[in-house]
């Protein structure tokens, strides 16, 4: 890949997600944005364990990061982290929010969320791909609580590819009997 670049006069390369061709820069510098280092602290889930997937990022960020001209994480803390952690130079890593896209779209035409959805309730949006570590259990269980506890019916729509846990957390809105309440909508 890089004789290739090498060909096409490219003088640069950024990363934007950790990828493993960082490893065959050997004459081009690159910029290598590092999402997190969940694996290191939170190795008990299994998105981040299983299947190599920890010992995969280690050799990844060993390799790549003390390479990198400059390392794009979303935090100062996540910097300090990443610093401590791979003994890195401060002045090379930087820190770039992850933003939301602010881009709208011109309508005049509104959409009725609960209408399209089918929704009774007040309702909770969750965004999330379908990981552990993104704790749908606990939006599921403040729900259970809510209806058992307090008489309280809130919808909840989950939005977000099934990265392993999605027929987990299905599973769990039956068990807790609120699956009235919950809405995957893909």
């Amino acid at each position: 890949m890089e004789k290739k670049l090498l060909e096409d006069n490219i003088n640069l390369i950024y990363f934007i997600s950790p990828n493993l061709r960082s490893q065959g820069m050997s004459n081009i510098p690159y910029i290598f944005t590092l999402w997190d280092l969940g694996h290191l602290e939170m190795p008990e889930f299994p998105e981040v364990s299983y299947d190599r997937r920890f010992e995969l990022r280690e050799f990844i960020y060993n390799r790549s990061l003390k390479k990198a001209i400059n390392v794009i994480v979303d935090s100062e803390y996540s910097k300090q982290y990443t610093i401590k952690k791979y003994n890195l130079d401060q002045e090379r890593v930087k820190v770039l929010r992850y933003l939301p896209n602010i881009r709208t779209i011109q309508s005049s035409q509104s959409i009725n969320i609960k209408q399209k959805y089918n929704l009774n309730n007040d309702y909770i949006f969750y965004p999330a791909q379908f990981w552990a570590h993104k704790n749908h259990i606990y939006i599921l269980e403040a729900i259970k609580i809510l209806r058992k506890e307090e008489g309280v019916d809130i919808d909840v729509v989950f939005s977000g590819s099934d990265k392993g846990n999605l027929k987990y957390i299905l599973d769990k809105a039956k068990e807790f009997q609120i699956e009235d309440l919950i809405h995957y909508i893909g």
